[in-house]
């Protein structure tokens, strides 16, 4: 493949032609990304960049059900960051969503660099230091748990032509996430999330005070609403397999699981992207499918 760990080597195409790729890790600047890209990806078409979550890295995602599955129908970069430097009302609002921005416009120089003859790359502009004159509406900016956090940043300040929130936006050391009720660039039809009623890290419910980080989670329903993410879906066992979203932009799964068939879980936070069990009947590949919008 053109993509190995450390170094992107260039791979000749026909011009125009994306030749498709199996998901790599790569770095650039001294970063960390990971890449993938289906067949007859279109020249004009959207891709996919991906926030993990804290604790994770591209190195783990790129290895995912989820990112093996989004990347076969919609090129998709992950973009690393400092999740840890990522605690504060602040440093969402202001210097990691630059930063992160920063790193999204290195991981597509570098993917555009090793494919000049990929046409859907060479026509995406997402380039130079002014991210306000990128082209946003190509991308679908997407993430899980905190990088859903900052996903919800990147579509508020600019229009984006997607969002896909994963068991996120939530609120672990505050209240709320205070700039959540400034307008948002991105409109409400193009906001979508998924989440689980099991979730004990971001709570779908206000759950009240959180002692070990003293704080009054207000719950993902309420941040969803906040931003206009209103007409809901429920997914259960009673749920028909082909279920299609509708007018819903808000997925939230109320599966349950016994030690019958389907294992055990604890906290339903990595439900929605990968959790080590497969659920009982939960289609995880149909509803990506409907929340990035290739079914």
């Amino acid at each position: 493949g053109a993509l190995g760990r450390g170094v992107i080597k260039p791979e000749a195409a026909p011009r125009g032609k994306c030749p498709p790729l199996a998901p790599r890790v790569f770095n650039a600047g001294g970063q960390e990304f990971a890449f993938g890209m289906p067949e007859d990806s279109e020249s004009d078409g959207p891709v996919v960049i991906f926030l993990p979550g804290t604790g994770s890295d591209c190195d783990k995602e790129h290895r995912t059900e989820f990112f093996t599955t989004v990347s076969s129908h919609l090129p998709t970069l992950c973009v690393a960051y400092d999740t840890t430097a990522a605690f504060t009302e602040e440093a969402v609002a202001v210097s990691i969503t630059d930063e992160i921005e920063r790193q999204i416009g290195n991981g597509v120089a570098a993917l555009i660099e090793s494919h000049p003859g990929c046409s859907l790359l060479a026509s995406l502009n997402v380039r130079g230091d002014d991210a306000s004159g990128w082209d946003w509406g190509r991308l679908i900016l997407s993430g899980h748990s905190q990088g859903g956090v900052h996903a919800a940043r990147i579509s508020q300040r600019h229009r984006v032509g997607r969002a896909v929130f994963l068991s996120s936006p939530c609120a672990m050391f505050s209240d709320a996430i205070p700039w959540m009720s400034d307008p948002f660039a991105t409109p409400p039809e193009r906001l979508f999330g998924l989440t689980s009623v099991a979730d004990e890290t971001c709570p779908w419910e206000k759950r009240g005070w959180n002692l070990l980080f003293n704080v009054n989670q207000i719950g993902v329903r309420r941040q969803w609403a906040r931003i206009g993410i209103t007409d809901l879906l429920e997914v259960s066992d009673r749920t028909s397999p082909a279920y299609i979203l509708g007018s819903s932009h808000g997925v939230y799964l109320t599966m349950k699981r016994s030690a019958v068939g389907c294992g055990l879980y604890v906290n339903g936070h990595t439900e929605t992207i990968h959790d080590l069990i497969r659920p009982c009947w939960y289609d995880r590949k149909r509803t990506w499918g409907l929340l990035y919008g290739w079914v």
